[in-house]
């Protein structure tokens, strides 16, 4: 591990929080933090308790929540659940188009996919492009198991100058 500093008007992507939800291990913990003070900063990663200050005391940043990153971008995607809303054995439904990104986020396009997104509750790591993950991380449910849902994901993302501690 190191610490590292952000120049004058650079930003960085990184994975600074503790996290904090069992099932979505990474909501709560991606942040990009953006340097504005007019001089370098130093940030501290070395340990836990350091990355986790970074997280909540940087003075300008975007993140936190079910933000996640992924190639230097922070996602906050906005979802829809399919009618139905669960189906057995496979999925029947229509899919729904989510709302709009929020402000200051750029609009990636919409993708429709099926699965459970309960299967994925737990799981560490970026799933990007998972659709039932990228679910999950929004809203914390899924269908009972056994079943299968349809998913709409909009791709919503802030893209930083350069990525810090992942």
């Amino acid at each position: 591990m190191s610490s590292r500093d952000i120049a004058d008007g650079a930003s960085i992507l990184g994975r600074y929080g503790d996290g904090g939800d069992s099932s979505r291990p990474e909501w709560g913990r991606w942040v990009i933090l953006y340097n504005n003070s007019g001089k370098t900063m130093f940030i501290p990663e070395n340990t836990s308790a350091e990355r986790d200050s970074v997280y909540n005391y940087f003075p300008t940043k975007y993140g936190s929540g079910p933000a996640y990153g992924y190639s230097n971008n922070l996602y906050d995607n906005t979802t829809a659940h399919a009618t139905g809303p669960c189906w057995s054995p496979y999925f029947a439904g229509s899919y729904n188009t989510p709302g709009g990104c929020p402000s200051g986020y750029t609009d990636g396009g919409v993708t429709n996919g099926t699965g459970n997104a309960n299967d994925y509750s737990g799981t560490t790591g970026v799933l990007h492009g998972n659709i039932p993950w990228m679910f999950l991380i929004e809203n914390d449910y899924g269908c009972p198991s056994g079943w299968i849902a349809g998913y709409s994901i909009r791709y919503c993302y802030r893209t930083a100058g350069s990525t810090g501690y992942t």
